[in-house]
């Protein structure tokens, strides 16, 4: 059966590859108390063990353990602000790490109060509005992302859920853990093992107060209950998501492929489009406090033949959660049709990117709408107030967060990605705004 748990831990234990990826197999009460001074290494998953043909079956499971054991607080290494590229008037590097090059698609992690992601060194973390970094989980070797070590974090409160990668020899190994970011103890969730070419593991994570959400390929949306341990099967099948994200009712996912923002129930396993308007929907993002849900929809005149490929206009809508209610907030089509990418709110702005003056401002495939935005958007919910300001090229910043007067997002430095916060009040940055 997929997904059996396995009571018996000297069993686990046996393993050498478990005895190493498993910190329970050597510290008590299943606790996985970091080593070195609080940093958790990336145990060496790699193991001398048969192949098998699926992505589950034939896998010793962890028994998960809903306790936290550690209290003190860990300590982590740190990196300071000091030797980071520049990235543009009222920009700082908000990550002193360079982040996920290799996987340019994904967002970083967020909560209102906390941001992380992963490079080739390992996970890192840092508050909001800190110049210090943490190195949460650290990669043994450097040997390129989604080959070795850590990928595809996500963070709930005061925990952390990512995805330990080995990549590297014909078995494929794919581990879930969970971790308390305060204390450092690790435990891991669930394993993947592959024999096959090519590794269909679990490319996204998401966490609330109740489950941790992955989808694996060939499989569906799974989850685990924290307090119980159970694994089950949401969604059966193909499911594909980009900036998987959960509240504390279920799981958005935003599907490129098919142009839909659902939701899916995390009891039921129902899901449902949650604005459907018959044109194809992007680049949706969840708000830190997980109320809000905005994204580009092509709804409007002339977008609804837009795919993700060929596209004309897009206007940015927002969902409310709570009440269940959708608003427009721009409206450029269908008289002078504008396009726009990587929208993100707070609920009290929504922040997104769009062509510069002077340019087409509706080119139709999304080679140029995504490489073209370089001018940044900020719109007041309250008041309708929109500025703009074009950053320019290669100051642009994507696939961002909004933390109340901050921006956090992707900046394409001349060395790598690195996770970056701009500052929308500092004072070198010339808005024009209207009304």
């Amino acid at each position: 059966m997929k997904g059996r748990l396995l009571s018996i831990v000297g069993l686990l234990c046996g393993s050498a590859f478990v005895a190493a990826a498993w910190p329970a197999c050597s510290s008590p009460g299943g606790q996985g108390s970091p080593a070195d001074g609080g940093v958790g290494d990336v145990a060496d998953a790699r193991d001398a063990g048969a192949s098998v043909d699926s992505a589950s079956d034939a896998e010793v499971q962890p028994v998960w353990d809903p306790v936290w054991h550690l209290t003190a607080p860990a300590t982590y290494p740190q990196a300071g602000p000091d030797g980071q590229p520049s990235c543009g008037t009222g920009c700082r590097i908000a990550l002193n790490w360079p982040v996920h090059s290799g996987r340019p698609s994904l967002m970083h992690a967020y909560t209102e109060s906390a941001v992380a992601d992963y490079g080739d060194d390992g996970l890192f973390f840092t508050r909001v509005g800190d110049t210090s970094s943490s190195l949460l989980v650290r990669n043994p070797i450097k040997a390129g992302v989604g080959q070795y070590g850590v990928a595809e974090p996500s963070l709930s409160g005061d925990l952390a859920a990512y995805v330990l990668v080995d990549q590297s020899g014909a078995t494929q190994f794919f581990q879930l853990e969970v971790m308390s970011v305060v204390t450092g103890e690790r435990k891991p969730a669930y394993r993947i093992r592959w024999g096959g070419a090519s590794a269909p593991g679990p490319f996204a994570t998401s966490l609330n107060g109740k489950y941790l959400f992955w989808a694996e390929d060939g499989v569906g949306l799974r989850s685990l209950s924290l307090s119980t341990g159970a694994v089950r099967t949401l969604v059966p099948g193909a499911f594909f998501c980009v900036n998987m994200a959960a509240n504390d009712r279920g799981v958005l996912c935003c599907d490129s492929d098919r142009g839909i923002v659902t939701f899916t129930d995390q009891e039921t396993g129902q899901v449902t489009a949650i604005d459907a308007g018959g044109g194809a929907q992007f680049d949706g993002e969840l708000s830190p406090d997980r109320r809000w849900y905005v994204w580009v929809d092509y709804r409007d005149p002339p977008g609804r033949l837009s795919d993700y490929v060929s596209r004309s206009g897009g206007e940015i809508y927002l969902r409310d959660l709570a009440a269940g209610t959708t608003a427009r907030l721009t409206f450029d089509s269908p008289d002078a049709p504008r396009a726009k990418t990587y929208p993100s709110t707070d609920g009290k702005i929504a922040v997104w990117n769009e062509i510069p003056d002077g340019l087409d401002p509706n080119p139709s495939s999304n080679t140029a709408v995504y490489d073209g935005s370089t001018t940044m958007v900020v719109l007041d919910l309250s008041t309708n107030k929109k500025c703009r300001v074009d950053l320019g090229i290669p100051y642009t910043i994507q696939r961002m967060s909004v933390h109340g007067r901050h921006v956090y997002g992707d900046f394409a430095g001349a060395d790598a990605m690195h996770l970056a916060d701009l500052n929308l009040d500092d004072p070198g940055l010339k808005w024009t705004c209207t009304p």
